[in-house]
């Protein structure tokens, strides 16, 4: 991290940068680009309302992946920290846009500052048990927006994916307890949440 300025980092590029619509290839997968994976390791938020930390924290991950075109950087940074010092609890989680706000006014640190625990039994932590030395190892976004809000323009949504990844959220029906593979596609059922 201490190659990155000021360890601030920009999210997503100005329109007039995303990629034109004949431009666009007709599949795009950031795990496969010439043979190369720009993603981050999967890592589970557990019995915890912190999907919109894990997210924020991925999303940045990747896009530092793709930045410094080197694929398996594998950067990992503080989901805890992020969603404790953010001030949210296991039991109401947060909004989508909160996190990559928090990481731009306040950063992250890396995981090893504050380890993840929150998931285990749905704990909730405070933000004075990160390590004392976190703001020397803040990392944040310079800028980032949204893509689409509420709507969904398809084609403006590949131009961004083209540039980076996208956090992005969905509502959670009872049936998605039921989701075994695929697209998935709410068919029956109240809405239960949401998911980041």
């Amino acid at each position: 991290l201490d190659k990155l300025e000021k360890n601030t980092f920009t999210y997503f590029k100005e329109d007039e940068d995303l990629a034109k619509e004949n431009e666009l290839p007709t599949s795009f997968d950031w795990r496969n680009v010439d043979g190369k994976n720009y993603d981050t390791a999967m890592r589970s938020q557990g019995r915890c309302g912190s999907c919109v930390a894990f997210a924020s924290a991925a999303v940045l991950e990747m896009q530092m992946n793709i930045a410094n075109m080197v694929p398996g950087l594998d950067y990992d940074f503080s989901e805890q920290h992020l969603f404790t010092c953010g001030g949210r609890s296991c039991t109401t989680g947060w909004y989508a846009s909160s996190g990559l706000a928090f990481i731009q006014s306040q950063g992250i640190p890396d995981e090893q500052c504050f380890q993840y625990t929150s998931g285990n039994m749905g704990e909730n932590l405070q933000c004075t048990q990160t390590c004392p030395d976190s703001k020397e190892r803040l990392v944040k976004f310079v800028s980032y927006k949204a893509v689409t809000t509420g709507n969904e323009d398809i084609e403006l949504i590949k131009k961004a994916l083209a540039a980076g990844p996208l956090l992005t959220t969905m509502t959670v029906y009872e049936d998605f307890y039921a989701y075994i593979g695929g697209v998935y596609e709410h068919k029956t059922g109240s809405v239960v949440g949401g998911h980041a």
